[in-house]
């Protein structure tokens, strides 16, 4: 089953609702309506009805962070709608509901009382050292494993859901890291939302820039306790 979107209004909000599958295939064109959505209402919050999804996987969830990062810098808001308990799991195991508003309702009376919108949090996987290093310079400037920001351009920087994927594809032959939660209001450098490669519809947030230290606001240790590497109980 196909993806299907369409958009209604409530009051002074856009409502995109959902439903069908929604997958990697589903992706660029989840990824264009968002987009398009976002800048046709710039200003306003958007509201992402999921109640009709059968399906939500990870790439779907990168995106929905994508564009609430992308309202943001428009001025808006993105909220996600979802009654329906199972997805609601799912939101909530992913710690998705932690960053982005899931409401239960999309009546006036309850989109009168939004609470105020933050930016997705974004997470940087570092090697123990590199942070260390950071410390004398009061600046980040580790792209990734083995590349710096002036080899690779930017900072790779992940949603809290995409952590267990890019340790294990990346990391997979150590043993320990850390996890750098970066708040983006204190980053002056620009911060996009793109794949990570061409050929990649799953979106990640890239830091164009050195992350202050003092924007970074927490660092968690992270083991790996067996052959994979398993997110954080705390995120």
């Amino acid at each position: 089953m196909d993806l299907r979107l369409t958009t209604t209004r409530v009051g002074e909000h856009s409502v995109v609702a959902l439903s069908g599958i929604a997958d990697l295939s589903a992706a660029p064109g989840l990824y264009d309506y968002l987009r398009r959505a976002c800048s046709d209402h710039p200003g306003e919050t958007l509201l992402v009805d999921i109640d009709g999804l059968l399906a939500l996987d990870d790439a779907a969830l990168g995106l929905l962070f994508g564009a609430a990062a992308g309202a943001l810098q428009s001025g808006g808001e993105l909220e996600v709608v979802c009654t329906n308990e199972r997805l609601r799991a799912r939101l909530q195991a992913t710690r998705f509901d932690r960053a982005i508003v899931v409401r239960s309702s999309i009546t006036e009376s309850d989109l009168s009382d939004s609470p105020s919108a933050k930016a997705p949090e974004i997470v940087h996987i570092a090697l123990p050292g590199d942070w260390h290093d950071a410390a004398a310079t009061n600046e980040y400037r580790i792209s990734t494993r083995g590349r710096t920001l002036e080899q690779e351009g930017f900072i790779h920087c992940s949603y809290p859901h995409q952590l267990e994927g890019v340790a294990n594809r990346f990391y997979g032959d150590l043993s320990e890291l850390l996890l750098l939660h970066v708040d983006s209001d204190r980053v002056a450098a620009d911060i996009r939302v793109e794949p990570p490669a061409e050929g990649i519809d799953e979106l990640f947030p890239h830091v164009y820039g050195p992350i202050p230290t003092t924007a970074v606001v927490t660092v968690t240790p992270w083991r790996r306790d067996d052959s994979l590497w398993h997110r954080p109980e705390t995120l």
